[in-house]
């Protein structure tokens, strides 16, 4: 997904939040928001490249979990008509697959642990039937390797305090167990990864348990690397690539507060915004 900017009077418009676009610039009037999904927690957004619009779906607030799917074009939200919409999920993992032109989203929660592949191409959504799939699973890791053409989804929970550990890979067609045998992250939930396009390798951060670990996924094995910055360990994080400047970009989380940092593939480097979005998880 990009950081997508539009430039209106000299100032930029950025989607800080799902409930709409905080209008940033030089001089800062009171927030204006542009109606949209309602208020939720454990969501996911994903940028579909070939339709330009930031894809939104499920999530939940209290006991309820929602099962709507947004679209927001830069402009405004939509809610989607989509056929054959999934059934409610929060705390999954969605990626778009940029070479099938697919919005993919694996797991989830929604009463009890999920394990269902579905895929969304702007019109419909459509539940794959694999002949393999990871356990069922929520607050797991997922990103698209387009190096690759493949959805690489690691670790999650399956309740209570049953962290998972494993690496599996999914082409579209069906899902493959890659866990090396050694050397891989520790099991792990609320983490989080993104693709570094200019490198081809997945960059992990975080995790349960204070985590302030960095991994990287070059379709084979995982490396853990060393920086000399490194953020504070947190969860339930966000973490995107900024394909523009070559750069991941982390902000948040459970013990990240407000703090934004970037990656480069070399070391971590803190960006202090006067104006960051309040903290959340």
């Amino acid at each position: 997904m990009k950081l997508r900017e539009v430039t209106m009077n000299k100032f930029a418009i950025v989607v800080v939040a799902l409930t709409g676009s905080l209008l940033v610039g030089a001089v800062v009037a009171a927030p204006q928001f542009v109606p949209g999904p309602s208020a939720r927690k454990n969501t996911c957004a994903v940028y579909d490249e070939a339709r330009q619009v930031v894809v939104l779906y499920g999530g939940g607030v209290g006991s309820t979990i929602f099962s709507g799917t947004w679209e927001f074009d830069g402009v405004s939200w939509t809610q989607s008509t989509a056929v054959a919409p999934p059934g409610a999920h929060e705390s999954h993992a969605m990626v778009y697959d940029s070479q099938r032109q697919k919005v993919v989203v694996f797991g989830g929660y929604s009463g009890g642990t999920l394990n269902d592949t579905w895929e969304y191409d702007g019109v419909s959504w459509t539940l794959v039937n694999t002949s393999h799939s990871p356990a069922a699973r929520y607050l797991h890791a997922m990103a698209y390797d387009a190096a690759r053409g493949r959805v690489v989804a690691f670790g999650g929970t399956t309740g209570g305090n049953s962290a998972l550990g494993d690496t599996w890979v999914y082409d579209g067609v069906d899902w493959t167990d890659v866990t090396p045998a050694s050397g891989s992250p520790s099991a792990r939930w609320s983490v989080h990864a993104a693709f570094d396009s200019a490198r081809g390798k997945v960059v992990l951060f975080g995790g349960t348990n204070g985590n302030d670990e960095t991994w990287e996924w070059n379709g084979a094995a995982w490396s853990q690397i060393t920086t000399a910055a490194t953020p504070s360990g947190r969860s339930a994080h966000a973490m995107i690539y900024d394909s523009v400047r070559a750069r991941v970009v982390m902000w948040g989380g459970n013990g990240g507060g407000t703090d934004t940092w970037e990656y480069d593939g070399n070391d971590w480097l803190q960006v202090v915004s006067s104006y960051p979005p309040s903290g959340r998880f």
